[in-house]
């Protein structure tokens, strides 16, 4: 029997991965908390609740991969 509170529906995923990492995407391009950098990509930090599914990290690497020397999103 499976525990329907542990899975992420599709629905929530799109909203809470979707949402967070647009909204990291804009604030780094903003320069929000982003410090000094020179010539690197952009930091950007993703902060959201533990996915033991591994689909957002799965996500953030595709991005770091797809972005690469542009921007760098932090998963934590």
């Amino acid at each position: 029997m499976e525990n329907k509170r542990s899975q992420l529906s599709r629905r929530d995923f799109l909203k809470v991965g979707g949402t967070g990492l647009a909204g990291a995407v804009l604030l780094g391009a903003a320069g929000c908390g982003g410090g000094e950098q020179s010539g690197g990509a952009t930091e950007l930090y993703f902060t959201a609740p533990p996915d033991t599914s591994g689909t957002t990290t799965k996500l953030v690497n595709d991005f770091n991969a797809k972005n690469k020397g542009k921007y760098k999103v932090i998963y934590r």
